[in-house]
């Protein structure tokens, strides 16, 4: 059964109110968050089939630190390059301020058939609870209409 919401942010303050919106307005729905590409891809590989709707950011911040060793976050470009490679199972919202990751983010989802849509970020986070939350409802309530299996 389809009912998880992934999201890729770096900013814990989005990743907290994306979950805490998502989690009032759609309990229904289980909400996964990562915060870099490569531990989004390794879930991705094994979780697919459960997705219901994918929100991805495209800078995902500098190397961190991660058991002793240098960690690369990577970016959302990371995961989309996966992302072309598997058969299209829900829709994707980019919200970048990165205009040109952005851009080559949805040029390569929608080339491999995969429902994409934009949201840009503004004023702190702000925009998580006007743009991005209507996005999410017309994408939810619309889910059917996707034909995606």
């Amino acid at each position: 059964m389809k009912n998880i919401i992934l999201i890729l942010d770096d900013s814990e303050e989005r990743l907290a109110a994306m979950q805490s919106l998502l989690n009032e307005s759609y309990p229904e729905y289980e909400i996964t968050l990562f915060n870099n590409a490569p531990d989004t891809i390794e879930w991705i590989k094994e979780n697919i089939a459960s997705v219901i709707l994918m929100s991805l950011d495209h800078d995902l911040g500098p190397n961190r630190q991660r058991d002793g060793q240098v960690f690369d976050p990577g970016t959302g470009k990371d995961v989309v390059d996966y992302l072309e490679t598997q058969k299209p199972v829900c829709p994707i919202i980019v919200h970048s301020s990165n205009y040109e990751g952005r851009d080559r983010m949805i040029f390569s989802l929608e080339a491999a058939g995969w429902a994409t849509s934009y949201v840009r970020p503004h004023d702190e986070l702000e925009w998580i609870y006007d743009t991005w939350r209507l996005e999410i409802i017309k994408l939810l309530d619309n889910i059917d209409s996707f034909n995606i299996s």
